[in-house]
């Protein structure tokens, strides 16, 4: 039997980020399944955004297409960049709609 740490610390980052590609991309799959992305983009309208469901639609299929690009292992850090922003500007804009502001 194998001793803690049972992977390697480049196998355990490996994980790391396939989980959390995996968590984006259903992310942008459950938007479209449940029929939401017209209402995400209508939110997007109302915080001032210019084009708010096409601007929905864009972030919908970077979350897939991007998520499942960096599972694979191409783009990384640039995929993650945009992802951290995109995240970000979320965090953001909810704070900002539950604020009353």
């Amino acid at each position: 039997m194998k001793t803690f740490p049972f992977i390697a610390p480049k196998q355990s980052i490996i994980l790391l980020r396939i989980a959390v590609s995996l968590f984006l991309m259903a992310h942008g799959l459950i938007r479209i399944y449940l029929g939401t992305v017209g209402g995400f983009g209508e939110f997007l309208d109302s915080k001032g955004f210019f084009i708010g469901v096409p601007l929905a639609w864009a972030i919908t299929v970077f979350e897939i297409a991007g998520g499942a690009t960096m599972a694979l292992g191409f783009y990384v850090k640039w995929i993650a960049a945009v992802f951290m922003i995109e995240l970000t500007m979320g965090i953001f804009l909810f704070i900002w709609r539950t604020d009353g502001s």
